[in-house]
């Protein structure tokens, strides 16, 4: 091979429903390709990133992946790495990272990489086994970095890439008005919304207790609870009295809008959040944001150069941040514009391509094979 060949890469992915994750895959399939390489997706049937790549013309193949013992699913990986001649393998799920590392040891495939996108610990025996044929980890932040490394994982073995974010597709030109009028909010009322799946997590619970807090200091304001699991109940089942304050939307496809109508972003999670996707979104947008201080949450929010950072879990203190931005405007306008730039230097889908593929040369370079 020499440095310009084009590489067969492949894509593993487990799990259906829509995440960070998935869309990070497809940015990663359709960069990869304007790179000139051939990309290939491995995905479970019904996987709405299946679809979406599948209308955009990649070759997709459905293999259930269900367990990491599925011995049908490891097969049929293999036959795929072989017909194809797969010279780079990116697992992106756990489940995904079992099942591609034992199809990839077995049909040859010279470069096997895992990304990881969560800051959970792992068992240091089970690091030890799961990454043992693992030519690089590609960690999200470096927060995910430290974690692996605390586990009792080489540090050479991991590259840190920044997941990255479609500038033309959150631009702060963007309007919002119809959603706004959608949900009949007013225009000159205050409006926070925090987007992400509602898991335990995630820190929705937190946004809600806020809230309550934030309504004693600014009455008017109105709050947004956007994905799966934002809904009625879920408020309810923390603090029944807050339900006419929120609008709860559940998954919406139409996220630069939901972002336009705001005016100010909060992401209150409470850990495991490797490098919100919701966070380098807001920023894109131009919206001003508050965010907890876990993970790679740091890396993005800078303190008042790029955004509020707070203690994970404190509502008092989330709710001071968030009325302090609706009263201070000129903060406010001057963390936004900031944060934007921040994220146009560092966190734009070319980066992160551009850098992923940089990780999948140099193994086959250090292996003599380019």
């Amino acid at each position: 091979m020499d440095g310009k060949r084009k590489l067969n890469i492949l894509q593993v992915i487990s799990g259906k429903t829509w995440s960070g994750g998935q869309q990070q895959t497809l940015h990663l399939l359709k960069g990869l390709k304007e790179r000139g390489h051939n990309s290939f997706l491995a995905c479970p049937p019904g996987s709405l990133l299946g679809e979406k790549a599948e209308d955009m013309g990649f070759q997709v193949f459905r293999i259930p992946m269900s367990k990491e013992a599925d011995i049908s699913s490891a097969w049929q990986l293999y036959r795929l790495m072989k017909k194809e001649r797969i010279d780079v393998v990116n697992a992106q799920r756990p489940t995904a990272h079992t099942l591609a590392m034992a199809a990839a040891f077995f049909a040859g495939v010279p470069a096997f990489v895992v990304t990881r996108r969560v800051s959970v610990r792992v068992n240091y025996v089970s690091a030890k086994v799961k990454y043992s044929l693992v030519d690089k980890i590609i960690s999200v932040s470096d927060g995910v970095k430290k974690v692996l490394v605390d586990c009792g994982i080489s540090r050479d073995l991991i590259a840190t890439v920044y997941s990255g974010s479609d500038l033309k597709r959150f631009d702060p030109s963007t309007d919002g008005k119809d959603i706004r009028d959608e949900f009949g909010v007013p225009h000159d009322v205050p409006l926070i919304g925090a987007v992400g799946n509602v898991k335990d997590q995630k820190g929705q619970d937190e946004f809600v207790q806020a809230a309550r807090l934030v309504l004693k200091e600014v009455p008017d304001a109105r709050f947004m609870l956007v994905g799966r699991g934002a809904d009625n109940e879920f408020i309810e089942s923390i603090d029944k009295e807050m339900v006419p304050y929120f609008i709860c939307t559940g998954f919406r496809k139409d996220i630069p809008e939901i972002f336009a109508s705001m005016d100010v972003h909060v992401n209150s999670a409470t850990g495991f959040d490797g490098l919100a996707g919701t966070i380098r979104e807001g920023l894109a947008m131009g919206k001003p944001t508050v965010a907890t201080d876990v993970a790679g949450h740091r890396e993005i929010i800078r303190d008042m150069e790029t955004g509020l950072l707070v203690p994970p879990g404190d509502k008092e203190v989330l709710a001071r941040a968030i009325v302090r931005l609706i009263e201070d405007k000129e903060l406010a306008s001057e963390l936004a514009g900031r944060g934007r730039e921040f994220v146009e230097q560092n966190f734009t889908e070319e980066i992160m391509v551009e850098r992923t593929e940089a990780v999948y040369l140099d193994i086959l370079k250090k292996k003599g094979l380019l």
